[in-house]
């Protein structure tokens, strides 16, 4: 059977035809870091505050300042006054004249009952907006992307399933043409259900799209340049949010904006069916040949690469040829939590990456309630993720894995802690904290499929990834509701996201150092494998294919 990586070895691990493979299927990202992100502008909240007929009057008569006073209860935080945003004084029972703005303690404090004013300066309309997705109804907002990441989650399970099934290609084009679909017609969707049901199916293609990307990529080049396919994705997926940035910021309007970020896969879909082949790995599995060998042509071509004569007769069996009839081990989670130090290992990974996805998708969507412009705000924190990715790999293979990992964490728990200290007043202070700490939540996604990769066993190895993700996914999905504890107390979701980050910095340091070191094949060595039995070697053995199609989970 022909093998793959033996035909690489001829025709080139990452030539021309790999590069503009990698850039194309990349620009895929922005639309899938478009819709990951959209709700900070879809479900923006602006200022708002209890519709009140004769308002203007008020203030007209008081001045501004000391009309809302009258109308509205308010606190004052650390010298800062702010008025209620669900409530007002009930001043049906008596006469405005009656009243002095500075003393209003004998007026009954009522919840909104005519709805509710918005300011429009910045959003002219958002889905919180219309649907009055604020004071009691605020967590109907938090469930719409709680929804769409549960929607992310069961898509990599469905469409991995899918390319595995029926080719990576088709699936990836059906996913595209799904999203498409539904990213549409989600603009349209004036009803709070049918839009958080569309965004669901969204959230699922968003899966298909990032993963049958990764994997079509990473199946046509050398396994020593698997780990560039991963940062091309990323670092394209930073740039998608900064792109999204910049669009809501010229359109204010959130059914259009939708449509901006679901129409580019028109593009996609028009001009990549000609251009993106099937995945010749996939084809060989599949005994296609013929087919596979046509594309190993093609990018022999692109390379220009000289194709040696019988390369692709057969080269003897496979190891699963060799292994035909013979009784193979099936493994599952359970075997990760087995024994006490797989268990401990893999506890401590998954925490991690639930953290991670708890920090990064929590401080991604929360950055345009920060003070400052909104638009700048998110830009800079999307921004921030390319020289995290960057310097992930870098320091990556100067200080190792654990070490890059502790790193990221300790960045964005202090960061994110430290906001417990700062005045409301200081507002800037806060912002530049809460940038920080995406920056360092960012370089945790940098590192930690790399490390988890080279930490789970062999044998195992591909059910620790899958089950790590999937962690990190349910972070994504707790990160809005712990974010509505900011009507509690302002810094507790950052008290929570700084503690979490920091516990997690702690446990990695009970983790064993991956770089230079034989990884570990059964769960026996896996065992044996502590911090004080570091088995030291020249290279790091390189994850096989099935286990780099699940590094494309990572922040799906």
């Amino acid at each position: 059977m022909v093998d793959n990586d033996e035909v690489l070895k001829h025709i080139g691990g990452f030539g021309t035809y790999q590069r503009r493979l990698c850039l194309l299927l990349s620009l895929t990202a922005i639309p899938y870091a478009g819709h990951m992100l959209a709700m900070a502008f879809l479900g923006a909240k602006p200022p708002h505050h209890c519709s009140v007929a004769g308002l203007d009057n008020i203030t007209v008569r008081f001045g501004e300042d000391d009309g809302l006073r009258l109308v509205f209860p308010g606190t004052t935080d650390d010298g800062v006054w702010t008025y209620s945003s669900c409530e007002r004084y009930d001043l049906g029972s008596v006469s405005v004249d009656d009243v002095e703005p500075w003393n209003t303690t004998a007026l009954p404090e009522i919840p909104c009952d005519h709805g509710w004013w918005y300011d429009t300066s910045r959003f002219k309309t958002s889905v919180t907006m219309e649907h009055d997705l604020v004071c009691g109804r605020k967590w109907m907002g938090s469930l719409a992307q709680s929804i769409f990441m549960v929607g992310v989650l069961l898509g990599a399970v469905i469409f991995g399933d899918l390319s595995d099934r029926f080719g990576r290609k088709k699936v990836y084009f059906l996913s595209l043409f799904i999203m498409l679909v539904f990213g549409v017609s989600t603009a349209f969707a004036h009803n709070y259900w049918l839009f958080v049901f569309l965004r669901m199916i969204i959230g699922a293609t968003n899966s298909g799209v990032f993963l049958t990307a990764f994997v079509l990529a990473s199946e046509l080049v050398s396994p020593d340049h698997r780990t560039l396919i991963s940062m091309f994705l990323v670092i394209f997926f930073g740039v998608g949010g900064m792109i999204l940035s910049l669009m809501a910021y010229l359109i204010r309007y959130w059914e259009w904006l939708q449509l901006a970020i679901s129409l580019p896969n028109v593009l996609f879909i028009m001009v990549y069916w000609w251009v993106i082949n099937e995945s010749p790995r996939w084809l060989l599995a599949n005994n296609q040949k013929e087919y596979a060998v046509e594309i190993f042509r093609k990018v022999a071509d692109a390379n220009k690469k000289v194709i040696p004569e019988g390369l692709f007769e057969d080269m003897g069996k496979t190891d699963d040829d060799k292994a035909d009839g013979e009784p193979k081990s099936r493994h599952n989670l359970i075997d990760l939590v087995r024994t006490p130090n797989v268990r401990r290992k893999s506890l401590i990974m998954f925490y991690a990456w639930f953290v991670a996805g708890f920090v990064f998708y929590g401080l991604s969507l929360n950055a345009t309630n920060l003070a400052g412009n909104p638009y700048l705000n998110f830009f800079v924190s999307c921004a921030v993720e390319i020289p995290a990715y960057v310097l992930a790999k870098i320091s990556m293979d100067r200080i190792g894995r654990r070490w890059s990992l502790l790193a990221f964490l300790l960045v964005a728990g202090l960061a994110t802690f430290c906001i417990m200290f700062i005045p409301a007043a200081y507002s800037k202070a806060i912002t530049v904290l809460a940038v920080f700490g995406k920056f360092g939540a960012a370089g945790c996604f940098g590192t930690i499929y790399v490390f988890a990769t080279e930490i789970f066993p062999t044998v195992v190895r591909n059910v620790g990834i899958g089950a790590s993700s999937m962690c990190a996914r349910i972070g994504a999905i707790v990160a809005p509701f712990v974010f509505l504890l900011h009507d509690v107390w302002s810094p507790l979701p950052y008290l929570t996201s700084g503690t979490f980050a920091l516990v997690a910095a702690g446990l990695v340091l009970l983790l064993p150092e991956t770089l230079g070191t034989k990884l570990p094949q059964s769960l026996a060595e896996s065992e044996n494998f502590t911090r004080n039995t570091e088995q030291a070697t020249t290279t790091t053995a390189a994850p096989n294919d099935a286990e780099a199609d699940k590094t494309a989970e990572t922040k799906v």
